[in-house]
């Protein structure tokens, strides 16, 4: 199966515990219009998709859990 979460909430954290669930992707309602599509493909091919608007906040996130050596 393939998971593509999609959600009103604008958390960063919420897409990133989607996300070590086993999703492969998360995207914000807000942004469905133009990252729908899009969204589906890059799971159906078994890529990581973030809606555009979390991206830069979920790349922090994964490069300070990297850094703490979580």
């Amino acid at each position: 199966s393939k998971i593509l979460f999609v959600s009103e909430h604008r958390s960063r954290d919420i897409a990133e515990e989607a996300l070590h669930t086993g999703a492969g992707g998360y995207l914000v309602k807000s942004d469905a219009n133009s990252e729908l599509l899009p969204a589906v493909k890059a799971v159906l091919e078994g890529k990581r998709f973030i809606s555009a608007s979390l991206a830069g906040h979920f790349l922090v996130a994964t490069t300070l859990s990297i850094s703490r050596g979580q």
